[in-house]
């Protein structure tokens, strides 16, 4: 069974033996950051954190209904309110008010393509654990399937954002390349693809799909993974979980003042 583990900005898997850090936090330790974000930074200046938090909130609350969607085949208004409600109490989210509105229409985006493409689901936000040039690493890969693509059927992995521009990093490119790597040995993965929403202003949902395929080559990976473990020293510390928690195991608590306890208590 593989865990995840947040320590602030840094993202491990642990196998329960060891850690082993992230794809994404590979690369967002070892990449330089987009032009693109750093002007975001700049124009948006001291909100800035505020808004790359609730905008990390919400792609977390769109890949769980796409996932929803996965798995279940259907979702209604009062799922994505059910789902969002025990979300924000769970990982301390505060929901802008348009976020299920937003979310809604994304969705629809992420059910156009599936149609669309005539896609098989083969697994939505499958956990690896694998090596790279003999380096742990770990991720969860959101999408794994097959679909038409130049009218022939592939086997591919896809990486959902929600936001709307249509703009993918180079860390994304890396990201999907490492997942590529780390599949080979379960799978042949023919294509990898990003996949964003686009804000439509008509009836009909539409998408960014851009192919990564080849974009970044692997040896340009395993640098990435090995500045990653020659910067950073990795957890040591060992994760080990009971089988089971069975109360009866447990001393009983013992209180000397009961009776004084039940008078506070009563009274």
């Amino acid at each position: 069974m593989i865990t995840r583990h947040d320590f602030g900005d840094f993202r491990y898997y642990s196998d329960g033996e060891k850690f082993i850090p992230s794809v994404t936090t590979i690369t967002g330790h070892t990449m330089p950051t987009s032009p693109f974000l750093k002007k975001w930074y700049k124009d948006n200046g001291f909100m800035s954190d505020l808004k790359m938090k609730q905008a990390a909130d919400f792609g977390t609350f769109y890949h769980i209904l796409c996932d929803h969607i996965n798995t279940h085949e259907r979702i209604t208004i009062h799922d994505m309110y059910d789902i969002l409600a025990y979300n924000a109490k769970l990982e301390n989210w505060h929901p802008e008010p348009f976020w299920i509105e937003k979310a809604n229409k994304y969705l629809h985006c992420w059910v156009a393509f599936l149609l669309e493409r005539d896609v098989t689901i083969i697994e939505s936000e499958y956990m690896v654990s694998s090596e790279i040039a003999g380096y742990p690493v770990a991720g969860t890969i959101d999408f794994i399937g097959v679909m038409t693509f130049n009218r022939k059927k592939v086997k591919f992995i896809l990486d959902i954002k929600s936001r709307d521009t249509g703009a993918f990093y180079d860390s994304e490119q890396v990201q999907l390349r490492m997942y590529q790597e780390m599949l080979k040995h379960q799978m042949d993965v023919d294509m990898i693809f990003n996949f964003s929403p686009k804000n439509y202003s008509t009836d009909v949902p539409t998408y960014t799909l851009m192919n990564q395929t080849d974009k970044k080559s692997l040896d340009y990976c395993i640098r990435k993974v090995k500045d990653f473990y020659e910067i950073h020293k990795i957890p040591e510390t060992k994760l080990t979980f009971p089988d089971a928690i069975d109360l009866n195991k447990y001393a009983k608590p013992v209180y000397k003042n009961a009776e004084n306890i039940q008078e506070s208590e009563a009274e």
